[in-house]
């Protein structure tokens, strides 16, 4: 599968492709059908209704060759017409089923290729297993700020953390420690076990200035933290001041979404299983449990503290 946003934006770099090539060799025709249907699968992901003369215009055709031609994208099913608003006479464009099938797989294509090319993954490498995301406007933006590398234990206020006391988090650590050019120490790190975190992030919450700059927050917490008031959104601008915001893929960032505001940045996704002994389940005569219900169930039938169970 491929979401809304990632399709934009593999549909626009083969728009960014395409263009050099009539801009650049004398008597090349632009393909009009392509100028066609991604205007409107463009339009659709942004949410926009083309009005017909809207795209005849972008067509680049004369009037009356675009008019024929988008009548006979119609009459194919690639194109549907609706009204502009409900009860409206106005009517606007809008690419098919079909066609939005079509682009789908063309950008899944487009994808592979490219995740092949630049990437050096094998051809059997499935394309779920990557993502085209918001791409980097100047390698500049890869840099560590001047300032952290400047630092240097200078006398100026340094940056406190609380993190989860696992391998990633002591690796973070040992990185802003070392790869930023001694930038901090490792005491302006906690690092707590999961139960531990989440005690000092409430308590931590209670007081008139926080204790940590920086805090890791499990998943499952934020809601019960912006319910009590202890974390206030971010009001980043995605279009303006933080136009790297994008380079997250839309699932991650929804991690740290709630009621439409962004409470923080997605630091890195776990994977949890749980496993269970099949010799103790058909030993009890159990099922396996299919809700949080029966699994707190099962776990007090097996839990047997005196037999070291």
């Amino acid at each position: 599968m491929i979401n809304e946003q990632e399709l934009l934006r593999i549909v626009e770099f083969i728009d960014s492709t395409r263009a050099p090539f009539t801009e650049l060799i004398a008597g090349m025709s632009p393909d009009s059908d392509w100028a066609l249907t991604s205007y409107l699968v463009r339009a659709k992901l942004r949410q926009q209704g083309v009005p017909i003369s809207q795209l005849i215009q972008a067509s680049g055709l004369t009037y009356g060759t675009a008019h024929r031609r988008i009548n006979a994208l119609i009459e194919e099913g690639l194109i549907d017409v609706a009204p502009a608003s409900p009860g409206s006479k106005a009517q606007v464009l809008l690419p098919a089923n079909q066609l939005m099938q079509g682009f789908e797989a063309l950008a899944l294509h487009v994808k592979s290729l490219l995740a092949t090319l630049v990437g050096h993954r094998e051809d059997s490498q499935r394309s779920e297993q990557y993502y085209f995301g918001e791409p980097r406007r100047s390698f500049e933006q890869l840099l560590p700020p001047t300032e952290l590398l400047a630092f240097r234990g200078s006398p100026g206020k340094r940056l406190r953390f609380l993190f989860h006391d696992d391998n990633y988090f002591a690796a973070l650590r040992n990185l802003w420690i070392d790869f930023r050019a001694n930038a901090g120490r490792r005491e302006d790190f906690q690092l707590a076990h999961l139960q531990e975190l989440y005690e000092k992030a409430l308590a931590n919450g209670t007081r008139s200035e926080s204790e940590f700059d920086i805090i890791a927050l499990n998943y499952p917490w934020l809601a019960e933290f912006v319910q009590k008031g202890l974390i206030r959104p971010l009001n980043l601008d995605d279009q303006g001041a933080s136009p790297n915001l994008r380079d997250f893929h839309p699932a991650t960032l929804e991690c740290v979404t709630y009621n439409d505001h962004l409470y923080g940045l997605p630091m890195y996704i776990t994977v949890e299983a749980l496993l269970a002994r099949q010799d103790m389940f058909e030993a009890n005569a159990l099922r396996y449990p299919a809700t949080p219900k029966d699994l707190l169930a099962v776990a007090r039938r097996l839990h047997k503290p005196k037999r070291a169970q």
